[in-house]
């Protein structure tokens, strides 16, 4: 699972963006409302991303992101904001944000691309983390290389620049690590100019611009070059660069070695002058004085070679010319003596025979010097030549038979001689002596004995033995001996030899060649070595050394393989493939991994795989194997080594398992846990302590007890700490679970009250090492003591002064407390109540109702009020109370007892009935007014109507209308009263709207529709009449009404019912005024008594339509006013 922290100071994204991520699965977030919190967070670094808001108080998201940068690194970290300005992404990109993501739009895809950038920040992470480690090996490996090295990536960037490099340049790794061209160019040249590894993938003429000798190879090129170093001194340097690749074969860089051969450039430049001076003193000699390099170009000539060469080949040559150009026969011949130079015999005559341009023949002199460098490289041959016709021509013949020996014997890289017998000398021997042996041929003609000097004393018996045998003619003529060189170096020579006998059969000489093996004696001691130590690495190792042929199957095993898997080397060898051991569970995963890195010829390192031993046991293995091949590269199989890891990845689960519990426990629970030393030290404190005192874990790590203690505290603890000592220093159990009261000093300077629990820590030996504390707030439960306290002293207070009765009774109704009230309004004393039973002082018609009311209060365990009875005054009366009780629970919610108040309304009885009486009365009275008044109107009216049957007279007609319509209005008013008295004469009851809804009395013209959802409201008995005058609003004064709709909308908890017709609406200026009384234009009273009827539960009523669009009225309803029918 991946851990992120969000950082964002608007609480509800907070909360959003956790519930959006972490409902995946995926991932598990902790927020935070500021980035000054997180930085101080002291577990931020553990976090495997970051997600950040741009604009936030005190640190804003870039300065949060360049302070994670800097203390805790590549955590990826991601910009979540809704500040989109082109500038902050190009700022928090600069700053090394991972992503940056625009607040904004439909939430549930915005948080599904966070989580991807989440998922891909962290990813790339983890394998940059794994790159890192590889570049880390890769670069070890170039630390210890003796040239000066450097690698860069394929993006450029230097990964490696080891000592020699640091020593050449005086340019340490730190500067150049991770730094591109820019940096690395300017370490060797003065000049923005590319080095060989920028050159290796262009052409040899752009190369050239900038190197000189260039030798490129498959893969890698070598030049030279001058340089100036960052010191100001100059240098030339020898560099080669190659190419490097990953495991799959794909260019990953390039790696340069650079040598300095500034002092044989040097030395090149002296030589140079040397040179100059001596081709003016050997310019004016007769002697025919060139130099010429190996591959025939002319370096120096005098006059008098020029000369020698014009008359020959009628060309004037000059220096730079290649000699093979224009003397190509004479030169070729003249070159093939040059051969046996070396550095040990570097000068040579050389008689050459000239055939001149007319035929006429010469002989010349050639004295030849080769020069070597110093490495022994032949770089140039200095020859002097004069004419020696005339002494040639005396010594021609017998010289040519003996030059063509020589030749052949003195270019040999073996040793040719001849033996004469029986006296053993060297009638020849050729210059290779010299090479192989250090003594020259002189030196062997000289000293017959010189050979025996040279044999090791190792081969002395065996040589003689074989010399014997050779004398005699009864052994092989090869054989191997071993020497002492005159240099004190060790040599094997192979001896063959011929025996060359007499007319007569006798031994006359030995001829042979003696060839120098020591480099393959060497190979062959190095490889049986290392077949020795092989066969006993793979007997004695506790690892399983192995190989296998092309198909995987097991061709060698090491007997180590018995103690890990149980099996036999046998019972592996030829018969089983390697994947056949691997556990079923895993078998065909780890056989699909395998089998592809085989198939392109991979190295394992370390894969760890689970394998079955013969027993059933899972056993793990770390294995490492490589490919083998055999001469002509072909491949034959794999050989490698397990390492049985069973138990250490036991041990480390054990281990990763108990940390994460000791760390659930430890960071996650509420108490501070801490360790202390016997010097009273803090060496380790739980996060928790931050909640409880401010202090971080590192403020108080190593800090003594007592600095975060009251000094009452200090006293209490100091016999308890002595006590502990003194038991653990005589060996006596401690007295652990003790658990002690404390008072701690919080970071403001105020008190916690704490309990604290100490034991004791101890080793494997079971030493008792330190002391482990657990640490409970218990300051609230200290404050809740001393608010209870008093609590219960104003409960008291209370109780004993409050004007109603306050009782407690068992839950068979057996009084248990009576407050001091019960005295004064009852007459009782206290002690006459406590102890009985509540129904003895119950009129006898209320008992069995009381009983009722008690058995349903702990029946449905809650408060029940409002309970009307009577009781018994000690005088002989009764009162009349009110009754609130609650039932008190114990831990097992079983009913303890009950707890209540009664309110003495006997007054208030005695005041309704009075009360009552004068309002039947009243309503007695109005009742026969109303009647006797409308009788009279009745009498009136139709006394208007009579007098104007037969009324001509308009203005007597105009007078008989007036006295019709305000008769009219006072019958309205007469009605309005009858109806007015009833309003609120009885309780409101629960209604369903869609009951009082007037659809029976909607025109036909008009269309109504509703959706009322099965919505009660708890309204007057009149709320029916209401509806009633708002659908005749409607239809009296919306004049072109068709639709009216009715619908409800609850919002925060209130219920908002709208009545809305189409037609012309109400004027604003009219909105308030059509709910008072006598507004409008028939009696006025509709739309009064609507909000008067409504007004008696609280609910309230306001006209909102748009004038012209149709009249729109909001009935709003309080909670706890409506419900709705399930």
């Amino acid at each position: 699972m991946i851990s992120v922290l969000y950082v964002d100071d608007e609480e509800e994204l907070l909360n959003l963006g956790k519930i959006f991520l972490e409902q995946t699965g995926v991932f598990r977030v902790d927020v935070l409302t500021s980035a000054s919190d997180a930085l101080k967070f002291p577990s931020l670094s553990d976090y495997d991303a970051i997600i950040s808001d741009y604009q936030m108080p005190e640190i804003d998201g870039i300065s949060f992101l360049q302070q994670v940068r800097k203390i805790h690194g590549d955590i990826p970290f991601i910009l979540f904001t809704g500040r989109g300005r082109e500038e902050i992404v190009i700022e928090a990109i600069n700053n090394g944000a991972d992503y940056y993501i625009q607040k904004g739009g439909d939430a549930t895809s915005q948080f599904a691309e966070l989580g991807y950038k989440i998922k891909t920040a962290v990813g790339r992470r983890q394998t940059e983390l794994k790159l890192r480690e590889s570049e880390k090996k890769f670069s070890d490996i170039i630390e210890f290389l003796p040239d000066a090295t450097f690698a860069i990536d394929q993006s450029g960037l230097v990964i490696a620049w080891n000592k020699a490099i640091e020593e050449l340049t005086g340019v340490s790794s730190e500067i150049v690590m991770g730094k591109g061209k820019e940096t690395y160019r300017a370490v060797f040249y003065s000049t923005d100019r590319p080095i060989l590894i920028d050159l290796i993938d262009e052409p040899e003429e752009h190369i050239r611009k900038y190197y000189s000798i260039i030798h490129r190879e498959e893969g890698s090129i070598t030049a030279e070059a001058d340089t100036t170093q960052l010191n100001g001194k100059g240098i030339s340097i020898l560099t080669k660069v190659s190419r490097l690749y990953d495991q799959s074969g794909r260019v990953s860089g390039a790696i340069e070695t650079i040598r300095d051969i500034t002092l044989v450039k040097q030395s090149d430049h002296e030589l140079k002058r040397s040179e100059a001076r001596y081709h003016s003193i050997v310019d004016d000699q007769i002697e025919m004085i060139f130099r010429v390099v190996p591959d025939g170009t002319i370096t120096f000539m005098n006059e008098a070679f020029r000369q020698f060469t014009s008359n020959l080949s009628g060309f004037a040559p000059t220096e730079g010319d290649n000699i093979r150009d224009f003397l190509r026969d004479t030169y070729a011949l003249f070159e093939k003596s040059l051969f046996p130079l070396n550095e040990k015999k570097p000068v040579r005559e050389i008689d050459q025979e000239i055939i001149h341009n007319d035929g006429r023949k010469s002989w010349k002199l050639w004295s030849v010097k080769a020069l070597f460098d110093r490495n022994n490289g032949l770089y140039e041959y200095q020859v002097v030549g004069r004419d020696i016709t005339d002494t040639k021509k005396a010594e021609e013949a017998h010289r040519e038979s003996e030059e063509k020996f020589h030749r052949f014997a003195d270019n040999a890289r073996d040793i040719l001689y001849r033996m004469t017998l029986p006296d053993r000398r060297f009638d020849f021997i050729s210059r290779a002596a010299t090479t192989l042996t250090g003594y020259t041929p002189e030196d062997f003609y000289a000293d017959p004995n010189l050979l025996k000097t040279l044999i090791h004393p190792d081969s002395v018996d065996a040589f003689n033995k074989r010399w014997v045998e050779i004398l005699e003619n009864r052994s092989p003529l090869n054989f191997d001996f071993k020497i002492i060189n005159r240099y004190g170096r060790h040599r094997w020579f192979n001896l063959r030899n011929s025996i060359i006998t007499g007319k007569n059969g006798e031994l006359v000489a030995l001829e042979g060649i003696v060839t120098d093996v020591s480099e393959q004696k060497e190979i062959e001691n190095r490889l049986r070595r290392s077949e020795e130590r092989f066969i006993a690495v793979t007997q004695n190792a506790g690892s399983w050394v192995w190989e296998l042929d092309q198909d995987g199957v097991y061709t060698y095993a090491s007997p180590a393989v018995y103690s890990i898997l149980g099996y036999w080397p046998d019972e592996l060898i030829g018969k089983k493939h390697f994947y056949d051991l691997f556990d079923p569970t895993v078998r065909d995963e780890l056989k699909n991994i395998t089998m592809s890195a085989i198939s392109t010829f991979q190295v394992f390192n370390d894969l760890v795989n689970c394998n079955r031993h013969k027993d059933g046991r899972q056993i793990f293995l770390k294995t490492n194997g490589m490919p083998v091949f055999d001469q002509k590269g072909v491949f034959t199989g794999y050989c490698g080594v397990d390492l049985d890891i069973t138990t250490e990845r036991e041990v480390e689960q054990r281990l990763v398992e108990s940390e994460a519990k000791f760390r659930l426990l430890a960071e996650n629970i509420s108490d501070v846990i801490c360790v202390v030393d016997f010097d009273r030290r803090f060496t380790y404190i739980s996060p928790s302590v931050q909640l409880l005192m401010e202090f971080t874990p590192d403020e108080l790590l190593h800090k003594k007890v007592e600095e975060v203690l009251a000094q009452d505290t200090i006293k209490k603890l100091e016999p308890v700490h002595k006590k502990w000592i003194t038991a653990i220093s005589v060996g006596e159990a401690t007295p652990d679970n003790d658990i002690i009261e404390i008072e701690l000093k919080h970071k403001d300077g105020s008190t916690i009250w704490a309990d604290m629990k100490i034991t004791t820590i101890k080793d494997q030996n079971k030493k008792v090492t330190g002391f482990l504390a657990v640490i409970r707030d218990n300051t609230e439960h200290r404050l809740a003591e001393k608010a209870l306290i008093e609590s219960e002293e104003k409960f008291r207070s209370l109780v004993e002064n409050a004007n109603d009765v306050v009782f407690s009774i068992t839950p068979d109704g057996v009084f248990t407390y009576i407050s001091p009230k019960w005295s004064e309004l009852l007459g009782y004393d206290e002690s006459e109540g406590i102890g009985k039973r509540m129904f003895a002082f119950i009129h006898p018609d209320d008992i069995s109702h009381m009983q009722e009311f008690v058995s349903e209060a702990i029946s449905k365990g809650r408060r029940m009020s409002g309970n009307i009875y009577r009781i018994r005054h000690k005088n002989g009366t009764w009162q009349w109370h009110s009754q609130s009780i609650s039932p008190v629970f114990n831990d097992e919610g079983i009913v303890l007892s009950l707890q209540g108040i009664c309110h003495d309304i006997t007054r208030l009885k005695q005041n309704k009935v009075v009360l009552e009486r004068a309002n039947r009365q009243l309503s007695l009275l109005t009742g026969i007014t109303r009647h006797d008044i409308l009788n009279k109107i009745t009498v009136i009216l139709g006394c208007v109507s009579v007098a104007q049957l037969d009324c001509k007279n308009e203005e007597i007609n105009w007078i008989l209308n007036k006295i019709r319509s305000a008769t009219n209005d006072i019958k309205n008013q007469i009605e309005f009263t009858r109806i007015y008295e009833g309003l609120g004469a009885q309780e409101p009851q629960w209604v369903e709207l869609e009951t009082v809804i007037p659809t029976t009395t909607i025109p036909c013209e008009i269309t109504m529709n509703s959706d009322l959802k099965k919505i009660s409201i708890l309204a007057d008995q009149m709320v029916k009449r209401v509806f009633y005058n708002l659908l005749d609003n409607s239809v009296r004064h919306g004049l072109k009404v068709n639709t009216i709709t009715v619908s409800t909308n609850e919002d925060k908890g209130e219920l908002f019912v709208l009545w809305e017709d189409n037609g012309i609406g109400i004027p604003f200026e009219e909105k308030e005024k059509i709910f008072e009384r006598g507004f409008g234009k028939n009696t006025g009273l509709g739309m009064f008594l609507a909000r008067e009827i409504l007004s008696l539960t609280g609910i309230s009523i306001q006209e909102t339509g748009e004038p012209g669009k149709g009249a729109r009225f909001v009935i709003r309803v309080p909670g706890g006013v409506f419900r709705t029918r399930t």
